[in-house]
């Protein structure tokens, strides 16, 4: 259960997030965009029997709808490396939504470059690997599933 508070400034999202049991959730599945439904239960269990190649076509194109035009605008995120997940969390939580659907642009502070997918690919891919480093503490492995993560509820990393 996710609640928001209300904050000072309108494009930070506070709020808190509360695990329930499974048969006390209900989770409306539908996805509107522009008053119009992009996705909905039907859609989700028509999709389930295609194929993977098909699903990913699928996933590919809802992505494309909900990805805000060239020409509303672009994000450019800066980021030190060494303080990538602190500058990245900064960064995107300060982010309205509208915003966070607009084109993204990685810059390392003092490394100029220009972005053809390559710094933003290094970014995701150093971004992924601290985030889930064991010596990092936000995650966990699973007690059942060595494969699997679980959230470190004694990190003192909030968002």
């Amino acid at each position: 259960k996710m609640t928001y508070m209300e904050g000072n400034d309108p494009r930070m999202r506070t709020g808190t997030v509360e695990l329930l049991p499974a048969h006390e959730v209900f989770s409306d599945s539908t996805l509107r965009h522009h008053h119009r439904t992009l996705v909905s239960y039907a859609t989700v269990a028509d999709i389930q029997s295609k194929s993977l190649e098909a699903k990913i076509n699928w996933f590919h194109e809802i992505c494309g709808e909900l990805t805000a035009s060239w020409e509303s605008g672009r994000i450019k995120l800066v980021v030190q490396r060494n303080r990538l997940l602190a500058d990245s969390v900064n960064g995107i939580m300060s982010l309205s939504r509208a915003d966070m659907r607009k084109r993204w642009r990685i810059e390392f502070y003092g490394e100029p470059a220009i972005d053809s997918g390559g710094v933003m690919r290094e970014f995701f891919e150093l971004l992924s690997t601290q985030i889930f480093n064991p010596d990092f503490g936000l995650f966990l492995p699973s007690v059942n599933n060595q494969a699997c993560m679980r959230i470190n509820p004694a990190s003192d990393i909030s968002c």
